[in-house]
């Protein structure tokens, strides 16, 4: 099967069965404004622009797990080497274990204002900071 999840602040998220067009299932608790959503391994992670994080089933919605950061997210969730990456508005960069239940590995600051989705290529992360850009890895 394949699924498109949509949402947004103010409207519902949704799931979507791409060859019937039937929505499987909407929620409207947490909702991205400026992320956009992550789809993998049969999970689905919200970064809402209120600071919270949230790992649903992608098939059929129920909630595992929620994070508040505690400070804007405007950047995506983004999944590489098998954790989650979140960088949030101030400049931290949390990783999860990418699993049912909520696992805090790490946060690391960068040391200035980075709202921006980080790119990952070759085992290195490249992160835009307010003045900065920043290439972290070997």
């Amino acid at each position: 099967m394949v699924y498109v999840f949509a949402g947004n602040e103010y409207a519902r998220l949704v799931a979507i069965d791409v060859k019937t067009g039937k929505t499987l299932w909407e929620n409207d608790e947490y909702l991205p404004e400026a992320s956009s959503p992550l789809a993998y391994k049969g999970l689905l992670i919200i970064a809402t622009s209120y600071g919270v994080l949230v790992c649903y089933d992608a098939k059929t919605g129920d909630k595992y797990w929620e994070h508040d950061v505690g400070t804007t997210l405007y950047s995506s969730p983004m999944v590489a080497d098998g954790k989650l990456f979140m960088m949030d508005n101030d400049g931290m960069m949390r990783v999860y274990e990418f699993s049912k239940e909520m696992k805090l590995i790490s946060e690391n600051e960068l040391g200035e204002i980075a709202g921006t989705t980080p790119a990952f290529s070759d085992g290195r992360i490249y992160i835009r900071g307010e003045n900065n850009l920043y290439c972290i890895g070997k």
